[in-house]
């Protein structure tokens, strides 16, 4: 029997959506990100934060970006905007939002894309928010660096798009002028997704959009998420741990280890045909209701240090599947069938053994 990830979840409550989307892809990509690499320089030397990352965005479509924590996918999410650590650089790569690369562009050109074109639901919303100013002048505030209500601002009009941009997520108008203290933790984030919409971005990121959030909230936070991408044909790229939540709102997924793209497929290719160890052992990992008497499983051993990476395979050093090239060759991101990628010597068309059956 094929296992359906939409009826995957981690709590009966946190997951109740019934979500549907257009998979028709447009004649060009939305976004398109080719080769992305980024390394960071510090005192204990380069660490190389990604490598190699490629994947493709069309309009309307959600994007799962998963692994585990220091992976790559926040570094990958900021790579994208530009919006590094003074000790981060991208050394290669094409980021083409609409054909236009973005790592290309001069920093005013680049800041006029940012919010506009672009736009990012940090991490953490009580850290993202600043904790001196309303949380309407904080989502205010690019509108008026874009400029979208004329050259000369209408202060009426500004206090008119705040109080809609809350009500679209269910924030009362009349909390526009607190702080963010004064806002419980699923208000801070609902306020972040706010933001993040002002100017009417074609792709939003959402990096954890639902941590340190209980279930309830969370459910909430995702129900939105999927409402506005429905009603407002949002591009989405969301970065999580949570295989339940890509399983429930995510078209394709890209599964992310020590830094590069480990498998990239449709999200039902994910679920009920993954072909990299890796992704085989993350589900094995996550618990599933539907099966209450299945036992977890651990991954053993720990993610690779990013400045003494393995000569080969990043992941072979813990892959019970592993074979004698693995430790010394780095394999190829290939494209094994139609739109599913994988990195791994055990898949390929010279060598076409199907890791599951070693895992088992």
């Amino acid at each position: 029997m094929k296992f359906n990830p939409r009826r995957l979840g981690s709590d009966p409550a946190s997951i109740s959506l019934d979500w549907q989307i257009d998979n028709m892809s447009s004649p060009a990509p939305l976004l398109e990100v080719k080769n992305l690499s980024t390394h960071f320089l510090t005192d204990d030397g380069v660490m190389r934060a990604i490598e190699d990352v490629s994947f493709t965005l069309d309009r309307g479509q959600s994007l799962g970006l998963v692994g585990e924590s220091g992976c790559g996918k926040t570094t990958a999410m900021l790579s994208l905007m530009r919006l590094l650590p003074p000790n981060g650089r991208i050394v290669k790569g094409q980021v083409l939002l609409e054909g236009r690369d973005l790592l290309r562009l001069p920093d005013s050109e680049m800041q006029e894309v940012r919010w506009s074109k672009i736009s990012l639901i940090f991490q953490g919303a009580m850290n993202a928010l600043n904790p001196v100013r309303t949380v309407g002048d904080q989502i205010a505030e690019p509108i008026r660096r874009h400029g979208l209500l004329g050259a000369r601002l209408d202060n009426n009009a500004l206090d008119r798009r705040v109080r809609q941009l809350l009500d679209m997520v269910g924030i009362a108008s009349s909390r526009q002028d607190q702080y963010p203290h004064q806002y419980s933790g699923g208000m801070r984030q609902r306020a972040m997704i706010a933001m993040a919409l002002a100017c009417t971005p074609d792709v939003v990121i959402a990096d954890e959009p639902t941590t340190a959030l209980d279930v309830m909230i969370q459910a909430q936070i995702l129900d939105l998420l999927q409402k506005l991408q429905r009603e407002l044909g949002l591009a989405v790229i969301l970065v999580t741990h949570d295989l339940a939540v890509v399983a429930e709102m995510c078209d394709r997924v890209l599964v992310m280890y020590g830094g590069k793209v480990a498998e990239y497929a449709d999200v039902d290719a994910i679920y009920n045909e993954p072909l990299h160890p890796y992704t085989r052992l993350l589900l094995e990992a996550f618990p599933d209701l539907t099966q209450p008497e299945g036992k977890l499983v651990a991954i053993p051993g720990y993610p690779p240090r990013l400045n003494a990476l393995p000569a080969g395979c990043r992941f072979e050093p813990r892959c019970p599947a592993r074979i004698g090239k693995c430790a010394t060759v780095d394999p190829p991101l290939r494209e094994v069938k139609p739109g599913h990628w994988v990195a791994c010597h055990l898949v390929s068309e010279q060598h076409p053994i199907h890791p599951i059956t070693l895992l088992q």
